[in-house]
This record gives structure tokens, C-alpha cells and sequence, in this order.
């Protein structure tokens, strides 16, 4: 049987926008350039992404949000956000941005495409650095996150598969706390370990270890989707963990030891 490569999404108009975060400036290019410089690139299946269209994006987001977006084309550095902007979260942690409906289709068209990957048997892993924007939600942008392509990936998936498992490792995760199981059709699908400030690759790999292992004996995913934000590696700015990238190799091999189709995506604020 071949083996088959794994899929590098990329696209330079997909590490421009991505550039463009605030909270991640000029970072998607650093990240991109390391892997060019080792070589990896040789290792990987590049395909180029597609930009998400209308119809892509209101799958999880309002029309009255990307509406709202929509009407951000040449913003100043002076702007004053508005009542209107900050209903929408544009404002504190997610400033305006020129053309920034352009910035979320392209960005969420970057996990959509890795996850035609998959739909498509292209490969059975996928990776794109530039996705993992996990705080967005329907109504508005939030905790950095413009868009939730992560949401948007999953909701593809759903096509062909029917047990998609969502692992977020990033330290601000996208869901709750230690009682947080899910409501309503999702009670007990949900399960979240928080960790005290300064947690090291020990704490971390013992965790996972014990709990990644039961997930999956009593959900059996057919697919899995797992957000790598970087910010809980040690020194980061914004993160609070002690983690080297032995605890995310550790995560990560343990994950694809599994063998499901497989989205990795980046994040980290």
C-alpha cells in the first residue's frame, strides 16, 4: 500500500492575510520560512488553498456579521470603532482591518481546503498554520479570532464523516471549564482538563496520555481535528504554560498513532 504524503496548505496571498492579524503580525511568514529553510516542504503534498465564498462562511456565521465585515475597506489608523462595530467584537482584541471580509475568506479557505483534502482522499493528514482561530463566534469576532474556521472545517467534514473529535491544545481553549460537558444534543461530548498556570511538557503528556486514550476508545472518531496553538509554549507573551515543543510532539504522535484522517491547524491566541 502507498504511503501518502501529507498536505501543506499554502498559498502566498494565504500568508499575506495571515500576516495581517494583529495579534500574530508578520508570524505566518516566520513560521512558513523555518519550514521552507529545513526543507520540509519536500516531505509534503502543497496545495493551494481556495478562498472561502459567502455561502462557505454562513455556514456557522451570521449573514448580519459578514455583512458587517464587508463594509471595512479603507480603514485609518485613526478610525473610532462604533456602537455597530463592537456588537460585532470588532473593536478591543479584534481592531478593524482594510478589507477584512477579504482576510476571513481567505483564511477560513484554508481549513475548508484541508478538509477537501481529506474528503477527497488526497492524504490522510493535513496541515495548515495559518488556520485554528477557535474564539470567533456566530454573531462576532472575538479573542483575536476574526473567523472560526475550525467550525467551518468540521462542518465539511461532516459530509463523509460522521464522529469528527476536536482536540484543542492552545492555552486559551476555545470551550470551558472542568464541569463544561456540553449542553442540550452535545451533553457529554465535551471534555475539557484545565491546568494551573505554568504547566510543563510533564504535566501536559501525563494528562493527555490518560485522557486522549479513553476519547477515543468510547467515541471512535472517524476523523480528527486538532488546533496547535503555540501559545503555550514557554516565554510566550500571552500564554501563562512552560511547554517545549517535546509535549507537542508527544500530543501529536499519539494522535496520528491513532490513524484517522487527520487536520492540523495552527492558532496560539
Amino acid at each position: 500500500m502507498s504511503i501518502k504524503k501529507p498536505c501543506y496548505i499554502w498559498d502566498q496571498s494565504l500568508i499575506d492575510e495571515c500576516d495581517r492579524l494583529p495579534a500574530i503580525p508578520n508570524r505566518a511568514s516566520l513560521v512558513h520560512d523555518l519550514i521552507r529553510s529545513y526543507g520540509l516542504t519536500d516531505h509534503f503534498k502543497v496545495v493551494r488553498p481556495t478562498p472561502a465564498c459567502y455561502e462557505d462562511l454562513k455556514v456557522f456565521h451570521s449573514e448580519l456579521y459578514l455583512d458587517h465585515l464587508k463594509s471595512f475597506l479603507e480603514v485609518e489608523d485613526d478610525y473610532m470603532t462604533n456602537a455597530q462595530d463592537e456588537r460585532y467584537g470588532i473593536g478591543y482584541d479584534c481592531p478593524p482591518l482594510s478589507n477584512i471580509y477579504d482576510l476571513v475568506s481567505v483564511i477560513a479557505g484554508g481549513s475548508i481546503t484541508a478538509a477537501k483534502c481529506l474528503l477527497l482522499g488526497i492524504s490522510d493528514v493535513v496541515i495548515n498554520w495559518c488556520g485554528g482561530w477557535h474564539h470567533a463566534k456566530r454573531f462576532q469576532a472575538q479573542g483575536f479570532c476574526y473567523v472560526n474556521d475550525i467550525v467551518l472545517a468540521i462542518e465539511k467534514l461532516r459530509l463523509k464523516f460522521n464522529r469528527i473529535l476536536y482536540i484543542d491544545l492552545d492555552v486559551h481553549h476555545g470551550s470551558g471549564g472542568i464541569d463544561d460537558i456540553g449542553t442540550m444534543s452535545g451533553y457529554g461530548y465535551k471534555c475539557n482538563f484545565p491546568l494551573h498556570a505554568f504547566y510543563t511538557d510533564k504535566t501536559l503528556d501525563f494528562a493527555f496520555g490518560k485522557v486522549f486514550p479513553l476519547i477515543c476508545s468510547s467515541f471512535r472518531p472517524d476523523a480528527i481535528v486538532m488546533q496547535c496553538g503555540a501559545d503555550a509554549l514557554a516565554y510566550d507573551p500571552h500564554g501563562g504554560a512552560s511547554l517545549t515543543e517535546n509535549s507537542y510532539k508527544s500530543c501529536l504522535t499519539k494522535v496520528l498513532e491513532e490513524q484517522k484522517p487527520t487536520i492540523l491547524l495552527g492558532g496560539g491566541k
